[in-house]
């Protein structure tokens, strides 16, 4: 049986062909003292399951309808039991600010379904500084970087699985965390061009334009640098695992 213990609030991971790096995530939760549950589609086709049962990390398998991450939120309230459930991917991170105002929000009395958060991409520039993109694609009509929609009751949402949602409808008025609270994303850091390029064919071949459009998001190193607008990180604390992560996958030298 993977229903976790009753609990205010779970973090949970999913993730599909994280072999690689997926350790190194881990290592950086617990660090935190998180100890996340992980939901691993089952068309992952390398060893991110045997490294699961490795660190014996709870974990279930699902199969999703569609062959993306929205299509397997609604299957999370089937494996964990908390009030709250806080969804990253595995090239993700929550700040320390995050993780305080997460544990604020599960303990305060409110009636809110969905919290936002920014979301910084994060790369690692020359002389080893860790810098994040302020590029104007993923400046969101709310004024923040990348929000996205990751904090929620899984008994109060309803849930869809189209291309670019955080798999369930947003209520109105829904509430975005402050600056301190955000999360660090490090596909740039895990991935090649070559296989980010591919995730935007994967994405185009679902519905038109679906991943072209974010081209110059999703691989930095095709498009103009400046529009990035790249700003030095504020603090120290993805250092380690951003080293750890960059060593999993020597990507070519950022410029």
């Amino acid at each position: 049986m993977s229903i976790h213990p009753a609990q205010r609030c779970r973090f949970v991971v999913l993730t599909k062909n994280s072999g690689r790096w997926l350790d190194v995530i881990l290592d950086a939760y617990e660090a935190l003292g998180i100890f996340p549950f992980v939901l691993l589609d089952a068309s992952s086709s390398d060893g991110t399951e045997q490294l699961l049962r490795r660190r014996t990390a709870a974990f279930a398998k699902e199969l999703p309808e569609f062959p993306r991450a929205e299509a397997l939120i609604a299957s999370i309230a089937r494996h964990v039991q908390s009030e709250w459930v806080v969804r990253l991917d595995d090239d993700e991170l929550p700040s320390r600010g995050m993780q305080q105002w997460v544990e604020e929000q599960a303990a305060a009395d409110h009636d809110r379904a969905v919290f936002g958060f920014q979301r910084r991409w994060i790369r690692l520039a020359p002389g080893g500084v860790c810098e994040y993109s302020r590029h104007p694609l993923i400046v969101s009509r709310l004024g923040v970087l990348d929000a996205q929609w990751r904090m929620f009751r899984p008994a109060a949402v309803r849930y869809r699985s189209d291309i670019h949602t955080p798999g369930f409808f947003v209520p109105k008025g829904s509430g975005i965390a402050p600056h301190r609270a955000y999360i660090g994303h490090f596909s740039w850091l895990v991935r090649s061009a070559s296989e980010r390029r591919l995730q935007i064919e994967d994405y185009d071949r679902q519905e038109a334009q679906a991943g072209s459009r974010f081209r110059a998001i999703k691989v930095w190193e095709d498009c103009d640098l400046t529009e990035h607008r790249f700003r030095a990180m504020d603090t120290d604390e993805f250092d380690r695992p951003v080293a750890a992560l960059a060593a999993t996958f020597q990507s070519p030298a950022c410029v």
